[in-house]
């Protein structure tokens, strides 16, 4: 309940909320690789990542598929229910994860007094999610296998702990095969060092020599 309420705090409503609104917020615990929201699933409720992480699948119309990952913190589910769309991405955890549903279609629909006081609020969250969606899925479709293997090293703070390579080529959208062989090339050349299932950038120079190469 504190949880919600810092949520509430943080949107400025929580001297609005009643307690029978109250009822609709809920924390739900979802295991590793849980379906969270579908595609093709009615908007009514938007999601917030408390603890944990959530794979965007994203489907192109020609039958590709991206992915992108969500942290804490992070909303999804808004652009849907906002436009009153079917979802259109598939949102599954990769890991246990805790997370916050947020009634903003009963909101929206009836209570103006909330909606007036967090619109710009609920606007801004909205483009973000499209701007992440966005970026994430580009990065992956206008980057080569090696490159988007060391950007997502870097946006991991220079270190992957992984469960196993089949799910890390998984959550990267590359072949298990080519994964295994950007590894083996980078750990070859000094620029990452792997032990285990954890791989470390060893050598920053090497490693912005060789994404530099990539972008020249």
């Amino acid at each position: 309940m504190e949880r919600i309420k810092s949520l509430l705090k943080r949107l400025e409503i929580e001297n609005l909320v009643d307690n029978e609104l109250m009822k609709e917020f809920k924390i739900n615990k979802f295991k590793k690789n849980s379906l969270v929201i579908a595609s093709g699933d009615s908007p009514e409720k938007v999601m917030v990542i408390l603890q944990g992480e959530v794979k965007v699948h994203v489907y192109t119309d020609e039958g590709g598929v991206f992915y992108g990952i969500l942290k804490e913190g992070e909303f999804f589910g808004l652009i849907p229910t906002i436009l009153n769309r079917p979802v259109q991405p598939d949102f599954i955890t990769t890991k246990d994860s805790e997370i916050l549903i947020f009634p903003l279609k009963k909101i929206m629909t009836t209570r103006n007094d909330i909606m007036n006081l967090i619109w710009d609020k609920i606007a801004i969250k909205t483009a973000e999610e499209s701007a992440n969606i966005i970026s994430k899925t580009l990065s992956r479709a206008t980057s080569s296998n090696e490159l988007f293997f060391m950007k997502y090293i870097e946006k991991n703070n220079g270190t992957l702990v992984y469960s196993n390579t089949s799910e890390l080529s998984e959550n990267l959208n590359i072949h298990l095969r080519t994964l295994q062989r950007i590894i083996k090339k980078l750990s070859e050349r000094g620029i990452i060092e792997k032990s285990g299932r954890t791989i470390k950038i060893k050598n920053h120079d090497l490693f912005k020599k060789q994404k530099q190469s990539f972008l020249d």
